[in-house]
């Protein structure tokens, strides 16, 4: 993917502005990487622009992946830390991102504070300091043909991984012996990055394998159910998936995607308006929870949230665009508009976002099936932990012993709890 290359460079490219630099205050925010989310935040700051003509706004787009827009902000505080001003972040970054933040604690009311689900608020929360407010929440789903399901007969979505495989393998072989030879039956994310972290949660969740750390806090690993997670998706390779599987992150499976070269994707909820805008795939296009592998559907909790560097020379502007592009109207806009999932549980009442989003008619089911990184619990650790675990679920991907792999990985974890107590 391009936007790869251009993490590399990402300090030094030019500033994708709304505006011109003209007025006493100039914000900068990072974060919204392209397609859809860059532009419903180009619009969101030009309605804040509108309100504020004496604050102009750049917006500078980073990778979409998450491993890579990490570093980009490293970069950023270490070289020219009062270059950006405000910063979107990911779920299990606060503990990470909790130096450079401002805490939002001395400058929004508590009333503004409450509107947000509570889990989320305690998540960007860091010994008592608000690193930052919620923007969006990213809710995995199983994106599926509803006319392919129905070509080939088959009456509903897959409840369970055995099902899917069934189907995917059936559609497969159906679509290429009527010619289109370069077909797939499932897409997702087995990059190497904290993407595949999400993925390998659920199938370790959906199989019974538990969560990374135990209720003490011990890194679990080296179990059954992981491993017949990991074994399970391992053989999906170069059978119902891409054989670069592998290397794909999200951006690479929706292209399949949207391309019509699969029957099945495993991607975030934003890729749900995409479609339903595409003449191709328009009325097409079913979403369903994620399969389970003989215990319940897991889906790896997402999100993004906005925060305010403590280097920025307008804390008090910077602080009313975040209150501008988190308040209800603004996510309103792009939960209709974009399929961002709001953070802000009055919206999921709202019928018009439930009618252009209907999957979170059972918003509370998910939240409480969630399955949540143990970001909180690890902190500073969290980010070494997670690499560990993606590593070892990556080569167990491309053929390694599961049971050797994650017993390695559960060590790895052990030495990186005990090193940093």
């Amino acid at each position: 993917m391009a936007w790869r290359a251009l993490a590399l460079i990402a300090l030094i490219l030019p500033l994708v502005g709304t505006a011109c630099s003209s007025g006493p205050v100039v914000l900068t925010i990072a974060g919204s990487s392209q397609g859809q989310e860059l532009e419903l935040t180009l619009q969101g700051v030009e309605r804040f622009r509108k309100r504020h003509p004496d604050i102009s706004v750049n917006v500078r787009p980073t990778p979409a992946n998450s491993t890579e827009r990490l570093a980009v902000y490293r970069s950023i505080f270490e070289n020219n830390p009062g270059s950006v001003d405000i910063l979107q972040m990911d779920v299990v970054w606060p503990a990470l991102m909790a130096e450079y933040a401002l805490d939002l604690n001395d400058h929004l009311r508590d009333s503004e504070i409450e509107q947000h689900f509570p889990k989320l608020i305690a998540n960007n929360t860091v010994d008592g300091k608000l690193v930052a407010v919620p923007w969006f929440i990213d809710l995995p789903v199983l994106y599926y043909r509803r006319d392919l399901l129905k070509k080939y007969g088959f009456a509903e979505a897959p409840q369970t991984w055995a099902e899917l495989e069934e189907m995917a393998q059936a559609i497969q072989d159906g679509e290429r012996q009527e010619g289109d030879v370069d077909f797939w039956g499932y897409v997702w994310q087995g990059r190497p990055y904290e993407g595949l972290t999400c993925n390998a949660l659920e199938w370790q969740l959906s199989h019974g394998g538990g969560n990374i750390l135990d209720d003490e806090g011990k890194p679990s690993l080296n179990n059954p159910g992981t491993a017949a997670g990991l074994y399970r998706a391992s053989s999906w390779v170069a059978k119902i998936s891409p054989p670069d599987i592998v290397q794909f992150d999200e951006d690479d499976a929706h292209a399949i995607w949207r391309q019509g070269k699969a029957a099945f994707m495993r991607n975030w909820t934003s890729p749900y308006s995409v479609a339903k805008q595409d003449p191709f795939l328009q009325d097409k296009v079913g979403v369903v929870t994620m399969p389970s592998g003989g215990y319940s559907s897991a889906a790896a909790l997402g999100g993004w949230q906005l925060f305010v560097s403590r280097f920025s020379s307008y804390p008090k502007q910077a602080v009313q665009l975040v209150r501008f592009l988190t308040d209800e109207r603004e996510q309103r806009r792009r939960a209709i508009d974009g399929s961002f999932a709001p953070t802000r549980p009055a919206l999921y009442k709202d019928s018009e976002v439930l009618s252009s989003m209907p999957f979170l008619l059972s918003i509370d089911q998910i939240l409480a099936e969630a399955a949540v990184r143990p970001s909180t619990e690890l902190g500073l650790r969290y980010e070494s932990v997670s690499q560990a675990y993606w590593k070892a679920a990556h080569d167990v991907l491309n053929g390694a012993n599961a049971e050797l792999r994650l017993a390695e990985a559960e060590k790895e974890i052990q030495a990186i709890l005990q090193d940093q107590e």
